[in-house]
């Protein structure tokens, strides 16, 4: 039996972990880092599954630093 197609759950509890630890913000090299997850992976992530939930802080050619947005900063079980 195989997972159902679209985002990994996992995944993106990982990258949502990272950012929620760092509020000010992180590299996506400091999100693979923290997740274990390849900098591709968690880019595509990023900009595919949680655009609604994250924003730029900076972004030049080699460099993306994104965090949660304000609402997205309270804890799950909160909610």
């Amino acid at each position: 039996m195989s997972r159902k197609p679209g985002p990994h759950p996992y995944k993106l509890e990982l990258i949502l972990y990272a950012l929620r630890a760092h509020p000010q913000g992180l590299w996506v090299r400091e999100i693979s880092r923290i997740s274990g997850l390849k900098k591709s992976t968690v880019s595509n992530y990023l900009t595919t599954h949680l655009a609604d939930k994250i924003e730029m802080v900076h972004q030049t050619n080699h460099i993306k630093i994104v965090k949660l947005k304000t609402h997205e900063q309270v804890p799950n079980y909160l909610q």
